[in-house]
């Protein structure tokens, strides 16, 4: 049977974008409560907010993106303004002009030298990840606005996905517009860079996925068939092996990128999701999916969602865990401490320490919390 995903809400306004971080542990969700959340992925706890410094000149949050090293979030809002902050203090450093219609979406470039921004107006603006106010340099071309871009792995190429119903491919050195991908029948949602850079992935209004040749502009195949709405979100697997789409009724379906073939489809039942971005992680096993003001995670990989924790006890790290438990105990976040002591006793049954801090936290939470959080730990549901 189809699984159900974790579900993690905290939001005021709906979600419009999602962003891993590297490692995959933390998630950040922009809002049209003019915030930016950042999550726990394993527990679904909040672990900070983000806010603009200026109640003024807050405006709708569009997209957001982790810097490469996870130390910053750069996000865009409907004001034009693109906000850098350090995401484990919550400070908000800079603050950057960067379009004059609302700002639609902004990512970090691979080494994460450069900030790179879209808007409405059509243009993507390239910025100094650390300093100055002047941009570096802006592509134009696209004649609406910019709905998602993407940058090659090696950062020298851009692929932009308009509402003008078209792809184009910039060169982030120059600025120079390389290819325009002509072939959709509708606006063009999101699009992803292949990662040996010789292909580019589409997702449109029209249903479809296209994949096209990066250096010809060629139209080399065509994903269709399994979408019955408008497509939302598409992004290759690390390896290009496979292709990742969603679409606004929450289908999620994986594709093998040689055959066309479909290789998994996963249902989330929820009402349309409307058209707007899931996130991949960055090991492409779980998949970040927004809806009106919360949003799913499901795992990709596994028969099991990640709510029930799977994860093999060879990997845990038991001084991470130990950290954000006594983090979380020091925070008053007893659900939170709980889990990671949970994982401790599971991961070191020997050590008391645990089992009494596991204990302390389980005596705030209600009866059925405690029970699962007692499977975790490899306990007996009730305690005896």
């Amino acid at each position: 049977g189809k699984e159900l995903p974790i579900k993690i809400k905290g939001h005021a306004g709906a979600v419009t974008s999602l962003a891993f971080n590297r490692d995959g542990n933390w998630l950040a969700s922009a809002s049209k409560d003019r915030t930016v959340k950042i999550w726990d992925v394993i527990t679904g706890m909040e672990v900070r907010t983000l806010k603009s410094s200026s109640k003024e000149d807050a405006a709708d949050v569009s997209g957001v993106s982790f810097s490469p090293d996870g130390a910053r979030i750069a996000w865009a809002d409907r004001n034009g303004m693109v906000r850098i902050f350090d995401a484990a203090k919550g400070d908000e450093l800079r603050i950057i002009q960067a379009h004059t219609d609302g700002a639609t979406f902004v990512t970090y470039s691979p080494t994460g030298g450069i900030i790179a921004s879209a808007g409405q107006d059509g243009k993507i603006v390239l910025w100094d990840a650390d300093k100055g106010e002047l941009p570096l340099l802006t592509c134009k071309g696209h004649g609406a606005g910019i709905m998602g871009i993407s940058f090659s792995r090696d950062g020298n190429r851009i692929a932009s996905a308009s509402k003008d119903g078209t792809v184009k491919l910039w060169d982030a050195r120059s600025g120079q517009e390389l290819q325009t991908f002509r072939g959709h029948d509708d606006l063009v949602t999101s699009v992803s860079f292949s990662p040996d850079g010789t292909r580019v992935a589409s997702a449109s209004l029209d249903k479809t996925l296209k994949v096209w040749n990066a250096a010809t502009a060629e139209d080399l195949k065509v994903f269709k068939g399994q979408h019955t709405k408008a497509v939302a979100a598409v992004a290759y697997s690390s390896d290009g092996t496979n292709l990742y789409s969603r679409d606004e009724t929450g289908r999620v379906a994986v594709w093998n990128a040689q055959t066309q073939t479909l290789t998994q489809l996963k249902d989330i039942k929820a009402a349309d999701f409307g058209a707007t971005r899931a996130s991949l992680s960055p090991d492409r096993k779980k998949i970040a999916v927004p809806f009106a003001n919360w949003f799913y995670v499901v795992d990709l990989q596994v028969t099991k969602p990640v709510a029930e924790y799977r994860e093999s006890m060879s990997r845990i790290k038991p001084w991470w865990h130990a950290e954000r438990a006594e983090q979380f105990d020091k925070d008053k976040k007893p659900f939170a401490a709980a889990f990671h002591w949970a994982v401790l006793v599971r991961a070191e049954p020997a050590t008391q320490k645990h089992r009494e801090h596991f204990d302390k936290a389980c005596g705030q939470l209600a009866a059925w919390e405690v029970a699962n959080l007692r499977r975790v730990a490899g306990l007996s549901a009730e305690k005896k």
